[in-house]
């Protein structure tokens, strides 16, 4: 039994380094690519030149934002960047969010020529579905597919079926614990994203799933020290100017910028962008209303 417990130990130890190390491992990322981290959140990519994200609190990311690169606060459907400013793009673990998949898949291919995109898998949704999520994403033929949940719970919940509904989840409990990245729907692509989404968004969720305190970061010491280590190694050394990529997420035409960043305008659209928190913040309310008239 002894020995059991160091072996599952030490299957536990890979399993981690593994899971955490599909984070750097971008092959098609070159020494002097200009990289953007869409929808960064708590844990932005160590490689990514530009971040973005759109929830300012932090219970949907379940951890607390980090930012330390340039960065903006964006709609992943309506990016305030130059048609092609990217090298790459990486959209990790955001896409299950979004009502509008589509349109930032589409976003993905006009502001970068290639890119990885990460979500939980089909499998791992069903089973353990998140309050959080809209959709499950897998990849069927070489092809993305995106299908929104019927509701935010949709799994296996037949009372006759209790029994398999617990096996499942032991099945989960091990698979995640011993090969976690089995869990996890892995995406690369160049020049164009093959996708299909199917089904509707489903309608609001009750308020009381939306909110409530940020859950604890449960990341264990050696894990946070890991991270910290791998971000300082791989950080860009191509430093990036904001307003050498930032356009307007209406026209993506050219933006004018106040002395300090303070303010960005779109002299086209007569639009006028200020700041949240320090950054500048294209998400607005009007800027929704008129793409959608």
């Amino acid at each position: 039994m002894v020995g059991d417990r160091w072996i599952d130990g030490a299957i536990g130890l890979i399993n981690t380094f593994r899971t955490a190390y599909r984070r750097i491992d971008h092959p098609n990322i070159g020494p002097s690519h200009l990289v953007i981290d869409v929808g960064c959140g708590g844990n932005p990519n160590p490689r990514a030149n530009v971040a973005c994200d759109f929830m300012p609190d932090d219970y949907e990311r379940g951890e607390s934002l980090q930012v330390d690169c340039p960065f903006f606060w964006a709609d992943s459907a309506r990016l305030p960047l130059r048609t092609g400013a990217f090298d790459y793009s990486i959209l990790c673990h955001v896409l299950e969010h979004v009502r509008e998949p589509g349109k930032t898949l589409d976003e993905l291919q006009r502001i970068s020529r290639a890119g990885y995109i990460e979500t939980p898998n089909a499998f791992h949704e069903f089973i353990i579905p998140y309050t959080t999520h809209i959709s499950r994403c897998t990849v069927v033929d070489g092809k993305l597919r995106i299908s929104f949940k019927r509701r935010w719970d949709e799994t296996l919940d037949d009372p006759e079926l209790a029994d398999v509904r617990n096996d499942m989840h032991m099945n989960w409990w091990d698979l995640h614990n011993r090969e976690a990245r089995a869990l996890l729907t892995r995406f690369r692509w160049r020049g164009r994203i093959d996708y299909e989404v199917r089904g509707t968004v489903m309608d609001s969720k009750p308020l009381e799933l939306m909110t409530g305190p940020t859950p604890p970061d449960s990341r264990s010491w050696l894990r946070r020290s890991a991270v910290s280590v791998v971000r300082f190694a791989l950080r860009p050394r191509r430093i990036t100017d904001l307003r050498q990529v930032l356009a307007c997420p209406l026209c993506h035409g050219d933006l004018e910028f106040a002395p300090q960043m303070e303010k960005a305008s779109c002299p086209s659209c007569n639009k006028d962008f200020g700041t949240l928190l320090g950054h500048l913040d294209f998400r607005v309310n009007e800027v929704v209303e008129i793409v959608a008239a």
